[in-house]
């Protein structure tokens, strides 16, 4: 209709309301707006739950969340819990014979949690250990956990020594020996 030059426009859904809701387990905490749609007595819904970085259903199942509407409004919960990723630490390279990667005893870790990397190794005699590694850049003190696994490699060195040798020989005649 219009009034003094003002439009005003009427949409308006008969029906009953649908409510998805996405929640942590535990705790309740809303992690994504809900999906709410208004839907006939009879009419099928068929909705796909958000992908939440750092979460993980519950349930599969409710990965997509489907059936027919009731003559009643209807709430659903659909709930997440937090992903667990892993630290592994592994060796490379020429490894002192016996020696084997740390293990990170803090080890699962959650999405965005504070990561302190394991203090270097003591070097065995005649290897140096070449630091850790993350996605191959250096990493020496902390990083923040990324939604999925991660290896830390450390690379170790086999030290390689120059030895020159100088031999003295009293006379010409005891180096024609050696030639």
């Amino acid at each position: 209709s219009t009034t003094n030059g003002t439009v005003i426009c009427y949409n308006y859904k008969s029906g009953y309301p649908l409510t998805i809701n996405y929640l942590e387990a535990g705790t309740g905490t809303v992690l994504a707006d809900p999906h709410t749609d208004v839907l006939k007595a009879g009419d099928n819904y068929s909705v796909n739950s958000p992908a939440i970085p750092g979460y993980e259903l519950v349930t599969a199942s409710d990965a997509t969340v489907s059936g027919a509407m009731p003559n009643r409004s209807v709430i659903i919960n659909v709930y997440y819990q937090h992903s667990e990723h892993t630290v592994t630490y592994q060796y490379t390279g020429a490894v002192p014979t016996g020696l084997v990667a740390p293990t990170d005893s803090n080890s699962p870790y959650h999405y965005q949690d504070t990561v302190t990397v394991l203090a270097e190794p003591n070097e065995p005699h005649g290897y140096t250990f070449g630091g850790w590694t993350l996605d191959g850049s250096p990493v020496s003190s902390s990083f923040e956990m990324p939604d999925n696994d991660v290896v830390i490699y450390g690379n170790w060195v086999l030290n390689q020594y120059d030895l020159d040798v100088i031999y003295q020989f009293r006379s010409d005649s005891d180096l024609q020996v050696y030639l």
